[in-house]
């Protein structure tokens, strides 16, 4: 297992779109499912507003995307859930904390990751809205609707008991990191998750730019790949 992590036997990894996580997180989700770790990726939105092509709707690449997102789940080892919130307009709505809080009960994980919720990242990489919205109400859920009894009354009536989970790891380009994971062993299998995202990585090369990015990632590490992290507990 990776240390430093606390209860990584249910893991819970959100994001706003289909490919966020492979990007983000895919190295270090591999990782976990390869140590027996039960991972549910729940995505807000099937990434229907992902096209400029002539002619294309938010119906038809919400079925391409939402193929893509099972597919590239398949190869990580994780189950991928999209709660279908529309592309684009996402807010960290009670609605959305809602739905997350479900996830977060009915999947019972030690350990959750979610996107960085800052609204420009490492000086440079300015977060799209979905992204802060999803990682708000995801870290917003982790204090009200998870472990709160009398929130979401319509919760408990599902029969789902409150849950808190132990830590929490924010993803992102140049996150403020205070933890790192190794992800040679996975970097492999982490392009070939995204390369599944057809509609949106045609034109590049995903194990040479994600190889990059690993081992930016891991400079200072003493890893020679890496995905890097801000890990923190949720306090009690």
């Amino acid at each position: 297992m990776i240390e430093g992590l606390k209860d990584t036997e249910r893991v819970l990894a959100v994001a706003a779109h289909p490919d966020d996580l492979d990007f983000g997180c895919g190295g270090t989700l591999c990782r976990l499912a390869d140590a027996g770790a039960s991972v549910l990726q729940v995505i807000a939105t099937a990434g229907q507003a992902g096209s400029s092509e002539p002619g294309a709707t938010r119906d038809r690449i919400r079925a391409i995307r939402t193929e893509e997102a099972v597919a590239a789940g398949a190869t990580i080892g994780c189950e991928v859930r999209i709660l279908g919130f529309e592309d684009g307009y996402v807010e960290p709505s009670i609605e959305l904390r809602r739905d997350l809080s479900r996830e977060i009960r009915m999947h019972r994980p030690g350990l959750v990751l979610c996107m960085d919720p800052r609204p420009i990242l490492g000086g440079w990489f300015i977060n799209h809205p979905d992204h802060r919205a999803v990682a708000q109400a995801t870290l917003d859920s982790l204090i009200t609707g998870g472990p709160t009894r009398l929130m979401h009354p319509e919760l408990l009536e599902e029969g789902l008991e409150p849950w808190k989970p132990l830590q929490v790891m924010l993803y992102g380009p140049d996150v403020d990191a205070n933890f790192a994971v190794d992800i040679s062993s996975t970097l492999e299998r982490k392009a070939k998750a995204l390369a599944c995202h057809r509609s949106q990585v045609t034109d590049i090369d995903a194990l040479d730019l994600l190889k990059g990015l690993a081992e930016r990632s891991a400079e200072g590490t003493g890893h020679e790949l890496a995905e890097k992290f801000h890990l923190f507990d949720v306090a009690p």
